[in-house]
């Protein structure tokens, strides 16, 4: 009789200990469902990013006109510091990943600029001209007289 009340004892025990444990610590699952939060990148790998993403959802321009120039980064005297050239319909299937990739490396430019003091030569970046040559966005060769 002392073995079953001694075996009753360390099992409500048990019992409640765990019952304890789970008031004072967060659900277990809850903690492996929830992604890690993301390691902040370097410019060039979020660069990279981007070059990925644009490959990835390439869709092939029929004419020129299928192809746009995204404005990407930011010089210290404003505008960018770049153009990304790709079709309408990349930039459309890829919408979200391309705008939110853009949007960092725009926002990390512009403070690297506050917090760097950086000054530019205040060079006006023209957004260029685009021609589809064999399904691909380019931009377009200058006419030289």
């Amino acid at each position: 009789m002392s073995l079953l009340v001694s075996l009753s004892t360390f099992i409500v025990a048990t019992l409640a200990l765990i019952s304890f444990e789970s008031l004072q610590t967060p659900d277990a699952h809850a903690l492996r469902s929830t992604p890690a939060p993301k390691k902040k990148q370097t410019r060039a790998a979020y660069r990279a990013d981007l070059d990925r993403v644009i490959a990835e959802n390439n869709i092939p321009c029929k004419v020129s006109l299928d192809c746009e120039a995204i404005p990407l980064g930011s010089k210290s005297c404003g505008g960018p510091t770049e153009y990304v050239i790709m079709s309408q319909s990349t930039r459309m299937k890829a919408q979200a990943a391309v705008s939110d990739l853009t949007k960092v490396i725009t926002e990390m430019d512009q403070e690297a600029n506050r917090e760097g003091g950086l000054m530019g030569t205040c060079e006006v970046m023209v957004k260029p001209e685009l021609q589809c040559s064999a399904g691909v966005c380019l931009k377009a060769e200058s006419k030289s007289n």
